[in-house]
């Protein structure tokens, strides 16, 4: 993954604004503050959202101006595809204080989840299964048939 020799190109990681604790929490799956590239991201996003706040809430009582970002030691993916669902996993349970802990061995089941979840949402308008063609799909040059994917319906 990646772009101009970047390995972190299209790299996702969650931070967030953390009022109560009064700091910006930072999950990223692959690196840590240390990394210069996501230390500056950081400083990039957090910026804009002090700049957000003195906009729009300049009497907040919640004066953000001195907040930081803190590492928040979350599991690290071993390869260099799913940080994606790592980050959704720590959007979707992280309470400012406790990790989701989950193992890499999980994300498989992960990935599954969160499709069956999206695809078969009440909201979801879409034809789910025109547009998958359930019957004639293929993944590379396998034909993969639809009684293997018949758990969806």
């Amino acid at each position: 993954m990646g772009n101009n020799g970047s390995d972190t190109a299209g790299h996702c990681y969650l931070l967030v604004l953390n009022l109560r604790g009064k700091r910006f929490d930072v999950m990223d799956s692959m690196r840590s503050l240390g990394d210069e590239r996501l230390r500056k991201s950081c400083n990039t996003i957090m910026e804009g959202i002090k700049t957000l706040r003195r906009k729009h809430y300049p009497n907040s009582k919640k004066d953000t101006e001195n907040y930081e970002a803190m590492d928040i030691g979350v599991p690290k993916q071993l390869n260099n595809h799913d940080c994606g669902f790592h980050m959704l996993m720590h959007a979707e349970h992280w309470d400012g204080r406790t990790i989701y802990n989950f193992k890499e061995k999980d994300i498989p089941n992960i990935r599954k989840l969160l499709t069956h979840k999206w695809v078969t949402h009440p909201d979801n308008e879409t034809n789910w299964r025109d547009k998958l063609k359930l019957g004639q799909v293929s993944y590379g040059n396998e034909q993969i048939k639809s009684e293997y994917i018949q758990y969806i319906s």
